[in-house]
This record gives C-alpha cells, structure tokens and sequence, in this order.
C-alpha cells in the first residue's frame, strides 16, 4: 500500500511559494479574523462594503457567517500554537465548512442585488432628492431669502451607472474572494494532511495524554503470547485472523472422493502361533504359516504388525494375511479325530456318543 510517509520530498511544502506550511497558516488565520470581523460589523450596522442599498436580512445573514469565520480563525491561530495533529485536522474541517457558507452567501447577495434594480433606483432618487433639499433649504436660510446660486454642475442623479458600477465591483470582488479563500482553505488543508504523516512530540504528548488504559504506546513493541498469536486474535497487534473453521490436512487440497482404501485393523485375522506341543507335531508339516520361524516362534508376525523399542505399533507393509494355510486338507481331515462325549450327557441308548 502506498504511504507518503515512504517518499520524502526534496523539501517541506510551502504557502505561496516562499513560507512554510505553518507560518502562512497563521498568516491566513491572522487575515480571516481581521476581514471577516470588519464584514461582520459593517453587516450588524445595516450596511455592506461591495453595495449601497440592499435589504435588511441578507446583511445581516452575510455578518453572522463572517463572524463564524473570524471566530474559526482565532480559534485556528492557537491551534496552530499548539500544533497537534489532530486539531490541525478538525481546523481544516472548520474552516472549509466556514468558507462555503461565506461564499455561498456572497454569491446569493449578488443575485439578490442583480434582481433588486429597481428598488435601488427608487433608493437612490429619494436619497439625492433628499440631498438637494437640504442643500437647498440650508442655503436659502443663509442668504435671509434669496435664492443662491445653484451648482448644476454636482451630479445627483447618477442611479443606473452607479448600479452597473456596483455590480461590477461586486462581481470582481467575489471572483478574488472565492480564489483566494479556495486557496488559503486548502493551504490549511496541505498542513493536517503534512502534519497527519509526519508526528511530532506534541502530537506524542497528546497522545499520551489521551491515550485509553491498557492501550500502548505509538512506537512502543508489545510481546505478544505465542498462543495468543495462533488462536487469532484480531484485536493484538500482530494477531492471525480467527480461522478455527478451517482445517489443513497435510497442506493438501480437498477432494470429494478418496481412492485410496482406508486400511482397518481388525482381530479376525489374529491367531496365534504358539500351538501346544501335542498339536504341532500334527501341523507342522500340514501347514504353511507365513513368518514362521522353527527357530522362534513370535505370536507379533501373525498379526500384521510389530512393537518398536519405544513402544510404537509399527505396521508391516505387503504382508500377506497371518491365517495358515493348509497344502492338503483331505490329508488333514483324516487325522482329525473326534472328541468322544460321556455317555452321562445323552441318557438314550439308541443315540451316538460322537458329534
């Protein structure tokens, strides 16, 4: 994954080309909270520094979001003190909220002052007129009478250029004002972003100060339990993801079907191989036990499988079935004898004393 942290630039970004991230922040922090309270007073006395005439409630509306933002701003100059990453970012979501409602307004103020023509007009002749009046009143008071000379030259009545001049200064205003605030709210931006991949010892302190009981350290390796590691633990550092689900035999994939026959131990093929000495003399030669030895007779081969040293049952592989065999079994079944049973078992005469 790519971290910027990983690629240092040649050199820390600057504020317009010349200061560092921090010192212009201040600056522009500095600016917003001399403008915007200047704004903010001239809207709260009824009046507007782009227009000469507009209603009441726009004013005020443009003054109460001019002070948010000189507020912002004062508050953005301690922060910027302070220097912790954290609240450098919570500025810089401050101060972009701030900057959209100020220039949202603006451009409504404009609009409003596009459509309100006419009610300037009508402001602008009552005022001049008003002028005049006074003028003329004062100066026929002075001369006990007499009507002075009049200076026709004084341009009163002057209201469609001077709407058309105030539009234009509006416009052109608000154009630098939305550039330069873009510019300054994304200069501050720069800096949390700056600030946010590379700590500082004050962003250290906060933490440490801020930091919940058990959690550790930025930068400090927790020895993790082995056990606790392998269990999967999502929430230590360093933990595998919990996967008890899942089951890996051998690292072999899954098959639907197995081929190969499961081997099962079972005790029908166990015999044993030491026979009393009244019958072996019969079977020896009548029989043919695999891994018999005359020498030693082992009751382990008869079985399919061996002890080890250590106790181990150890499997012998391609051993043919331990259940003798017989070479000739009419020859064997003529040696067979009968078992004679007592006569005190059948009380009848007639019956046979064989089975």
């Amino acid at each position: 994954m790519y971290n910027p942290s990983m690629f240092q630039t040649l050199r820390d970004p600057r504020c317009c080309g010349c200061l560092s991230l921090r010192l212009g922040s201040g600056i522009i922090c500095l600016i917003w909270a001399a403008f915007s309270m200047y704004l903010a007073v001239l809207s709260f006395q009824n009046s507007s520094l782009f227009f000469s005439y507009m209603s009441s409630a726009p004013v005020m509306v443009y003054g109460v979001v001019n002070l948010i933002l000189s507020l912002v701003s004062v508050g953005g100059l301690v922060i910027l003190i302070v220097n912790v990453s954290r609240y450098v970012r919570t500025l810089s979501h401050a101060i972009f909220v701030c900057v959209f409602l100020v220039l949202v307004d603006g451009f409504v103020n404009v609009i409003l002052f596009i459509t309100s023509e006419t009610g300037f007009h009508t402001w602008c002749i009552n005022s001049s007129s008003a002028t005049i009046s006074q003028k003329v009143n004062a100066s026929i008071t002075a001369e006990n009478g007499t009507l002075p000379d009049f200076d026709f030259a004084a341009d009163y009545y002057n209201c469609h250029n001077l709407w058309q001049d105030e539009l234009k200064f509006g416009i052109i205003f608000y154009i630098l004002m939305f550039a330069f605030y873009i510019y300054w709210a994304r200069c501050i931006y720069s800096l949390s972003v700056f600030r946010r991949d590379n700590p500082t010892s004050a962003d250290f302190r906060d933490h440490m100060n801020h930091r919940e009981p058990g959690v550790p350290m930025m930068g400090v390796n927790v020895n993790v339990p082995q056990a606790a590691i392998l269990n999967g633990n999502p929430g230590l550092p360093g933990a595998y993801p919990n996967d008890r689900n899942v089951i890996v035999l051998n690292n072999q994939k899954p098959r639907s079907k197995t081929t190969k026959k499961k081997e099962v131990f079972s005790f029908r093929n166990i015999k044993k191989s030491i026979v009393p000495s009244t019958v072996v003399p019969l079977q020896t030669n009548q029989l043919n036990v695999p891994f018999i030895d005359q020498t030693r007779r082992d009751s382990q081969f008869t079985i399919g499988f061996r002890l080890g040293p250590d106790g181990n049952i150890i499997d012998i592989e391609n051993a043919p079935s331990p259940t003798p065999t017989y070479i000739n079994a009419s020859q064997h079944q003529q040696n067979l004898k009968r078992k004679s049973i007592k006569e005190e078992q059948y009380p009848h005469e007639d019956e046979d004393g064989y089975y």
